[in-house]
């Protein structure tokens, strides 16, 4: 609104009004495409960071995949340190 104003006080011609808006549109749009580029960046480190914390992994192996009920469950439990 306050753009439409100033541009009007210019005295521009339309098609030079045109042009300033659609080069001011399109600035505006590359300096957010920036802010989202460093934004994905900084994500990506902190995931990666996230990612390559040490953990303790747990796996279950049992000796069947389905059971019925009252069936004895055969399992071994294998406890990893990831680093």
């Amino acid at each position: 609104m306050a753009l439409t104003k100033m541009l009007q006080s210019m005295h521009l011609a339309p098609k030079s009004t045109i042009l300033l808006n659609l080069l001011l549109i399109l600035a505006s749009f590359t300096s957010s495409a920036q802010s989202i580029e460093i934004a994905d960046d900084s994500l990506i480190s902190k995931f990666t960071k996230y990612v390559d914390l040490p953990r303790e992994l747990l796996y279950i192996h049992t000796n069947k995949t389905h059971f019925l009920n009252g069936e004895t469950v055969g399992f071994t439990i294998y406890s990893l340190d990831k680093y």
